[in-house]
């Protein structure tokens, strides 16, 4: 038994010795990313990349409001008594067809956001990750130059 806490204490005191000529240095990383000159590049990027997948879904959904507003006439006119049962048949025809086309229209859109987002996060990603590679390079080139270990 004393023999192993010799051996372990022996271990010890060789390991403490080589922490003691190793030279430390400390990095402030959410400082440092906060403040990379890349990284407001990469929020401008991505600011408007998500203008434009904004810009795509409004181009989707445009051909809807004209087809909202003809549903909400349609349902003044279900409502008016000058209107014949013939007539507000016809109108709720047409109603439920525009219905359809705008449930389309919504669906469409809505793929175009879903398609638009996941392309936001996959960019945001990739741009984190040269982001960080690049941060950690020159930490490590700056820890070199300075003789750090650690």
């Amino acid at each position: 038994m004393k023999l192993s806490f010799g051996i372990t204490g022996i271990f010890l005191i060789t390991s403490l010795s080589a922490f003691a000529e190793l030279a430390v240095g400390t990095v402030d990383c959410g400082k440092v990313q906060r403040h990379y000159y890349r990284a407001d590049l990469e929020r401008k990027a991505l600011g408007e990349k998500r203008d434009e997948v904004k810009k795509l879904v409004e181009d989707e959904v445009d051909p809807a409001k004209a087809l909202i507003e003809e549903q909400q006439k349609a349902q003044k006119d279900l409502q008016d008594p000058s209107f014949s049962e013939e007539k507000k048949k016809e109108i709720f025809a047409e109603a439920q067809k525009r219905a359809v086309q705008i449930t389309e229209i919504q669906r469409k859109a809505l793929g175009v956001q879903q398609q638009g987002n996941t392309s936001l996060v996959q960019s945001a990603n990739e741009a984190n990750v040269t982001l960080l590679k690049e941060i950690q390079d020159g930490i490590a080139k700056v820890a070199e130059e300075k003789g750090l270990h650690l």
